[in-house]
């Protein structure tokens, strides 16, 4: 498929570019302070599942893989948070404060 065939069957599912990409941008501006003391992993998922639900809002909201994605992102997320936990290497409060000093 040309790029341009694949950018054109991707706006019935995702919306216009312009419209979901300025959802997007809104929903992880709303997020950013909050985002940042999250470790990369969540912070990620967070990301993408915006992005999924800035396309759910633009484009085609009965599309499955819209919802699928979410729910891998979101496993994703809990599968390091399974793993994180048990390693007890990550300190939410001290993140929060190293954030505030610098």
């Amino acid at each position: 498929m040309e790029t341009d065939d694949l950018i054109a069957a991707r706006g019935g599912t995702h919306g216009k570019w312009e419209e979901q990409s300025s959802r997007a941008y809104k929903i992880k501006d709303a997020m950013c302070l909050h985002a940042r003391v999250l470790p990369p992993p969540l912070s990620e998922a967070l990301d993408h599942i915006a992005i999924k639900i800035a396309r759910i809002l633009s484009g085609d909201p009965m599309e499955p893989d819209h919802w699928r994605d979410i729910q891998g992102y979101a496993r994703l997320a809990e599968l390091w948070i399974n793993r994180e936990s048990e390693s007890e290497d990550y300190d939410l409060a001290k993140r929060k404060a190293d954030l505030e000093m610098g």
